[in-house]
């Protein structure tokens, strides 16, 4: 969110909310992972490296773009706010992770406390107004917009939210489409909106992509919703793949009829190697890149283009140029990314594609 919205960040700093206070003036540098007192000027030796290095990579992506265009993988953008979008819809193939939680926020109520006092238009009204804009943006290219994924401590500080569950870890808890087939109204509100704006606004782009899947039977019963709902076939539905359950029967969920299949790679990640991401003592042992993982992709990505289901990314590791050469090795379809490195992330498909190509001559 840092990132998307331009804003300097320090994760995991331990006991900073007891030194510092609220309406405290600090100075964050972002490079070094500092905090200092005050207003102050400050370059880090990092910081002047990475513009350097950054100064170079734009120059040769400059070069590459205008032949770019072409690639085969196409190379969206994850978003969670109607922002720059004068600046990146002409860069990205389309938004291929748009996260509702943060226009839920914005607003400060619970959903939950909507829909529970039969306040659903409350709640579409929130998500009409936070995802036109962004379908209008890049229209005609695809929107996938996720659907409520708030863990349990998420949503706490909204109002409504003293009333949600307290659970030892909230990243293996009640989130995603097991809470959304749970509170089957959160679902329908949210396939009301993409209804409302494919039917009355012509924003045919919009799609609807499942969270935390672990059965073909969580499949089956979102599309029962949408069914109810009157969501018309126009808005594909695909799902993340983001559990180790999804990744072994990827198969079972392509004969679903899904349209696409997505990786959230922090929890795949987190799942295969049984790691909780929250905790900074095991984060060195957590890697995208570990084989466990990068096989699973394979596999689906395989499995995916056999059935003729777009593979993509959406998850953090889409944003790594390794990755991304890794990917488009593989097969895989579309690689969505964070705003600030689209450039890049365009830059490296097209040279692996390249490379590939070579190859085979």
């Amino acid at each position: 969110m840092s990132r998307e919205m331009g804003i300097p960040a320090i994760v995991g700093t331990k006991e900073a909310s007891k030194i510092l206070s609220d309406g405290q003036e600090v100075t964050v540098d972002a490079y070094d992972g500092i905090v200092y007192e005050g207003k102050i000027n400050v370059i880090s030796t990092r910081q002047q490296k990475y513009g350097q290095r950054k100064q170079q990579d734009t120059h040769a992506e400059a070069n590459l773009l205008p032949m770019v265009v072409q690639t085969k993988t196409k190379v969206k953008v994850n978003l969670a706010f109607a922002r720059r979008l004068d600046e990146i819809t002409s860069k990205a193939d389309g938004v291929g992770l748009l996260r509702i939680e943060h226009m839920v926020t914005q607003f400060g109520v619970h959903p939950a406390k909507l829909v529970n006092e039969g306040k659903q238009e409350n709640y579409i009204r929130i998500l009409l107004e936070g995802i036109r804009p962004i379908a209008k943006a890049f229209y005609p290219k695809p929107v996938r917009v996720r659907t409520l994924d708030a863990r349990s401590d998420e949503f706490r500080n909204l109002k409504g939210g003293k009333h949600e569950i307290q659970e030892a870890n909230p990243m293996l808890g009640w989130h995603g489409i097991r809470r959304s087939l749970d509170e089957p109204a959160l679902l329908k509100s949210e396939f009301q909106a993409i209804k409302t704006m494919h039917e009355q606004e012509d924003l045919t782009n919009l799609h609807v992509m499942l969270p935390f899947i672990i059965s073909t039977e969580e499949v089956q019963k979102a599309k029962e919703v949408a069914r109810e709902v009157g969501l018309p076939d126009s808005a594909e539905i695909g799902i993340m793949v983001e559990t180790p359950a999804s990744v072994m029967i990827i198969e079972d969920l392509c004969k679903q009829g899904i349209a696409f299949a997505s990786f959230g790679t922090n929890d795949l990640a987190q799942l295969v190697l049984g790691i909780d991401r929250n905790n900074e003592r095991l984060a060195k042992l957590s890697s995208p890149f570990h084989p466990a993982i990068l096989r699973s992709m394979k596999m689906v990505i395989d499995v995916c283009n056999d059935y003729g289901v777009e593979s993509s990314i959406c998850g953090e590791s889409g944003s790594m140029s390794e990755m991304a050469k890794i990917l488009v090795g593989y097969g895989i379809k579309s690689i969505s990314c964070n705003i600030d490195v689209i450039d890049t992330i365009r830059a490296v498909v097209y040279q692996e594609e390249q490379n590939l190509s070579a190859s085979k001559i």
